[in-house]
């Protein structure tokens, strides 16, 4: 998955901004509209407001990715949009090019404190706080060598 061109954000990404936001948590309340900060003056036990927030997909955790999802990264592939989850088994990278019907394209099973995501040009960031482990696998690396740190992989 190289990227061909870089096209500015538009409605497309405006989607998947939303369907990310359903993916964090499942069915998590959104976040307002970046008009309207509905977190203005709310306690630390209230919740933010929802609106404008449309739900375009909820999808299942991918096998090997059992936690939660800790962050999420967007890029664009030729005019195709795609969000990495970050998750503390690893990460999941999907193709909203139909944001109603997200594809599940590729798992790395890596675990790690966080596994926060972040993405320049062609590389994928994934940063660990600590207890990451050196190898990225389908899980068995139980028991190896730990480091923090980040993961930088080419996509």
């Amino acid at each position: 998955m190289r990227p061909t061109s870089r096209r500015p954000r538009t409605l497309r990404s405006a989607a998947v901004a939303a369907l990310a936001v359903a993916m964090v948590g499942g069915l998590l309340p959104a976040v307002a509209s970046a008009q309207v900060d509905g977190r203005a003056g709310l306690g630390p036990d209230q919740e933010a407001s929802t609106e404008n927030v449309d739900l375009a997909s909820s999808q299942g955790k991918p096998e090997g990715l059992d936690n939660f999802n800790s962050d999420m990264a967007f890029f664009d592939d030729g005019g195709v949009g795609y969000v990495v989850a970050g998750n503390f088994d690893g990460l999941a990278i999907y193709n909203v090019a139909d944001p109603a019907n997200p594809v599940l394209t590729t798992t790395v099973v890596c675990p790690g404190s966080q596994n926060d995501v972040s993405v320049a040009g062609d590389l994928l960031f994934v940063s660990v706080e600590g207890g990451g482990f050196t190898a990225c696998d389908d899980g068995s690396a139980e028991g190896s060598e730990t480091f923090r740190g980040v993961r930088i992989f080419d996509i």
